[in-house]
């Protein structure tokens, strides 16, 4: 169970973080808002791992999905749904402002950065 007092940060907005559920492995997205302390759980993936990394701007939140022990990237939904990404295996995706989603593309040996969405 996380506990925390969110009125200590002020002002108005919601603070992302993840943290593990039942597994040492498995994390989960949660967000606090701060205005009400109200927690509520992002994500509710299956597998060993779940959310191994997010990013979070004004346009959004992706995060990467390692539920099937090989981080996907997803959006999140305005229903709370998650939509994958196109393109392989990632690493750490970001998204700014504009809402365009980075991420390191890993093919066999090789590493390269992406545009996933924009």
């Amino acid at each position: 169970m996380i506990e925390a007092d969110w009125s200590r940060l002020a002002g108005h907005g919601y603070v992302y973080f993840h943290a593990r559920t039942d597994d040492e492995k498995h994390y989960e997205l949660f967000r606090a808002d701060l205005a009400s302390g109200e927690l509520a759980q992002v994500t509710d993936l299956s597998g060993p791992f779940g959310v191994s990394n997010f990013s979070v701007s004004r346009a959004g939140l992706v995060v990467a999905d390692a539920s099937s022990l090989s981080d996907e990237a997803k959006w999140l939904r305005p229903d709370g749904s998650l939509e994958r990404l196109p393109g392989p295996r990632v690493l750490g995706p970001s998204v700014n402002d504009e809402g365009d989603v980075l991420a390191s593309i890993v093919t066999g040996s090789t590493e390269s950065l992406a545009i996933l969405r924009s």
